[in-house]
């Protein structure tokens, strides 16, 4: 979320499970397109709120940006009000503040930007829970929560958009998959394939539109990589829990972590769009830098040189987020960089 106020302003806000929204939306046969922000003001008064979306304007029915509506939960009941679009947020003018979030008709051809993630259930043979989802936080941390107990695998996520409502179908080649389509959804919790596969070859994975078999993503999962972690993985997969898991980023000190390691960090840390997005998303970056970050052309160690340069240049708090943000892609970060002394 961004805002736009004439003197100091004290707000708290956070997005919130819209799971409550479900027979509404089926009511005003709408499709949600971004996370239900909870706001309050608790002092001073906002000129402008700018609430994220994850719609792609590029890729999406023009049609779209007229009928997008700002769907406010208030004691009265629930309002509509028309709201002018930017790529990835929608402007509202004078806010007055209540649970909020985005809405379009169904029917519209929408493509959204999302995030994949990816976990390892069951080693021999290979079972993989494989989740396509609209980029929102909240979604991101429930699926983590849920397979809290399961393996995380590395994978990069689709730089094309992803049409919403309609069913895609996961190909893997020599393996088994179940269900044998899911349907991307805003306003429910993410569905995921399953994948049973053997162990001795790579895992080769597309995604493809149902309608048209048109594929939008393809990756390849090294054998290698599966067992790049021997001994966590098998304590998880004989005991329920995780035995062997990496030094964990509490009691350390996260700025002097930083400033000792970013040189490190610029040559070694890999998922960088994923961390653009999470940066973006708590203001760190704007989005002109995130454009630059995210922009293929770029290779990963140059955009980890631009995001340094900022954190380097940022408060102590804004070098906390960013460890924290870091630890969060890469919970092995602190197996391969030292800790400053406690």
């Amino acid at each position: 979320m961004r805002w736009i106020c004439a003197g100091d302003i004290t707000l708290q806000y956070r997005a919130v499970d819209g799971g409550f929204l479900s027979e509404e939306l089926e009511r005003l046969q709408c499709e949600r397109i971004g996370p239900v922000i909870d706001v309050t003001v608790i002092s001073g008064k906002l000129e402008e709120a700018h609430l994220p979306h994850y719609a792609c304007l590029a890729e999406s029915d023009p049609s779209l940006t007229q009928s997008v509506k700002v769907l406010s939960v208030e004691d009265e009941g629930i309002s509509l009000e028309s709201v002018e679009l930017t790529r990835f947020h929608a402007k509202i003018l004078k806010p007055s503040f209540s649970p909020k979030t985005m809405l379009m008709k169904l029917g519209i051809s929408v493509k959204v930007h999302c995030d994949l993630l990816i976990f390892m259930t069951q080693k021999n043979p290979i079972i993989l829970h494989v989740y396509f989802f609209p980029s929102d936080s909240l979604f991101k941390e429930k699926i983590k929560t849920e397979e809290k107990l399961s393996h995380p695998i590395k994978c990069s996520r689709p730089e094309t958009p992803l049409r919403m409502m309609k069913q895609h179908s996961l190909d893997v080649h020599g393996a088994s998959v179940q269900p044998e389509a899911i349907k991307l959804r805003g306003d429910i919790e993410p569905n995921f394939f399953q994948v049973k596969h053997p162990v001795d070859n790579d895992i080769k994975m597309s995604l493809s539109q149902v309608d048209d078999q048109k594929s939008v993503w393809t990756a390849t999962v090294w054998k290698e990589l599966i067992n790049m972690h021997p001994n966590r993985a098998e304590n998880l997969f004989q005991t329920g829990q995780n035995q062997n898991t990496p030094r964990l980023a509490v009691n350390f000190d996260k700025v002097q972590f930083f400033d000792r390691n970013w040189c490190a960090l610029i040559r070694s840390v890999e998922n960088v769009n994923n961390i653009a997005d999470n940066l973006l998303q708590k203001q760190i970056i704007h989005e002109e830098l995130y454009s630059e970050i995210t922009h293929p052309t770029s290779t990963t160690e140059a955009s980890m040189r631009k995001i340094c340069s900022i954190v380097r240049k940022g408060s102590d708090t804004v070098k906390e987020m960013f460890i924290c943000i870091l630890l969060e892609e890469d919970p092995d970060l602190l197996n391969h960089l030292p800790l400053p002394d406690s």
